[in-house]
């Protein structure tokens, strides 16, 4: 069963552990829960990189004090130069370095490539392959503005080895195959990320000795605003393959931070790890997986009225020595530049003064403008705001075409509800800017064109009901 289908929330917690490729794949390959996957994708792989010898790729439960995370257990050995790679994973107890002599990395674009044909032969969707894709993207480009050159000249050096794609193609599949990367299926789960430690102390690169996090770490961190902290240890515990996936889950998947975990109901919480632990630091990452806790007041009302429920932001300022004129016109710049509705309430203020308290109902997308369009006309010194849940029915304007003192007129009526049956609707409105046009082309009153417009739509009701 994919545990996605009956959750809505996911607490990525690196706040001690920080994060690398391999440890995000080890905890969220228990996530998925299938094994006998991640086998099938590195006989892809020692497919595709037939001189990379993989002797070794599989998840193993280690002891941290009493605690067993879970843990990839990677060895490779690397013909293409005749020598041969033990490959350390994760915020290891040595140096990052590359030598010449001792190790050799693919080209870039032979090495996506190869991946992109490797996820391509196990049924990878479409959003798999391009979170794949981003997150090497990520890589290259962090590179390429950390020695000011371009994507076709990087070299990436540590992170361009097998267990980068691995690494990549590993996340990318199980995230594929638990459908958090499709939008269409998968509309629900909100992934959450607390700060990510990223360690303390130097780093031995191939460009020479860096402070942690080394640059292109930190070019991630800075491009994507990931929040960090730095400890608890001296060691590297934000590699840039981590940065990397943090920054394409921002990208694709609406990433947030939050200082801690949520409130919520936890179906499963997952444990990795990678080689590098102390007594006193036993390196842990953790996945929370479960639902929001919701208060009766997030529960939708269910009525048998077909309708949407949706979050509106609501706008209040009290002025008190605005001319109506100038309020008059500020209802109408509101609703061009995007207010769901505007009100205007009579009120008192300090000193008994008459005043306006003026409510704008509008959507999150539209909150900011709409706040700078009332402090930037009115002079207010500040606008209070809060989100605010709503029914809104099904609505839709119709338009009419009808016989009127023996000519063709057209008016249009909004109806609500059951829009498909006009004889299931709950409301109606003619609109009046058409009862007035109607009005003042016939000389007649609003009041006599409205009674002729309302007989006209009965008659209209009963012979389009389906």
């Amino acid at each position: 069963m994919n545990l996605m289908e009956n959750t809505n929330l996911m607490y990525l917690n690196g706040e001690n552990s920080g994060i690398s490729g391999d440890i995000f794949l080890s905890a969220i390959s228990q996530i998925y829960g299938d094994n006998t996957i991640f086998e099938r994708l590195i006989n892809k792989i020692k497919g595709e990189f037939s001189k990379v010898e993989i002797e070794t790729a599989k998840f193993i439960d280690v002891n941290r004090n009493q605690i067993f995370p879970r843990k990839l257990d990677l060895v490779y050995h690397d013909h293409r130069k005749h020598h041969h790679i033990n490959e350390k994973k994760h915020n290891e107890d040595l140096p990052h370095t590359h030598d010449k002599h001792k190790a050799h990395y693919y080209d870039i674009k032979a090495m996506k490539s190869k991946m992109n044909k490797i996820l391509g032969d196990m049924v990878v969707s479409e959003d798999g392959v391009d979170f794949a894709n981003s997150m090497f993207d990520i890589l290259i480009e962090a590179e390429a503005s950390v020695h000011k050159t371009s994507r076709e000249k990087v070299h990436l050096h540590e992170i361009g080895s097998i267990d980068t794609v691995i690494d990549i193609s590993g996340i990318a599949l199980y995230l594929d195959k638990l459908e958090i990367l499709s939008r269409s299926k998968n509309k629900k789960t909100q992934i959450y990320c607390s700060p990510i430690a990223v360690g303390g102390g130097s780093i031995t690169i191939q460009h020479g000795t860096f402070p942690v996090p080394p640059p292109a770490t930190s070019r991630i961190l800075e491009k994507y605003k990931i929040p960090i902290r730095g400890g608890p240890v001296n060691k590297e515990l934000c590699t840039p393959t981590g940065s990397a996936i943090i920054g394409a889950l921002i990208e694709k998947c609406n990433l947030r931070f939050i200082e801690r975990l949520p409130s919520m109901v936890i179906v499963k919480k997952v444990l990795s790890t990678g080689n590098f632990f102390e007594k006193d630091f036993p390196n842990i990452f953790e996945i929370y997986l479960g639902n929001e806790l919701k208060s009766d007041y997030d529960n939708p009302p269910k009525i048998d009225i077909p309708h949407d429920n949706e979050d509106v932001v609501m706008l209040e300022t009290t002025v008190d020595d605005i001319p109506g004129e100038k309020i008059g016109f500020m209802m109408d710049s509101l609703l061009e530049k995007g207010a769901l509705d505007v009100n205007f309430i009579n009120t008192q203020s300090k000193k008994n003064r008459p005043a306006t308290t003026i409510r704008v109902v509008t959507d999150i997308k539209n909150r900011d403008q709409l706040i700078k369009l009332l402090i930037t006309n009115l002079g207010t010194l500040g606008v209070r705001y809060r989100t605010e849940k709503r029914i809104c029915l099904e609505r839709k304007i119709i338009t009419i075409e009808t016989n009127l003192f023996n000519e063709k007129v057209k008016y249009r009526v909004k109806i609500a509800g059951d829009i498909s049956d006009l004889n299931k609707i709950t409301h109606y409105k003619i609109e009046h800017d058409d009862i007035e046009r109607i009005a003042r082309h016939y000389n007649k009153s609003i009041i006599e064109i409205q009674d002729s417009l309302e007989k006209d739509f009965a008659v209209y009701r009963k012979t389009n009901i389906k």
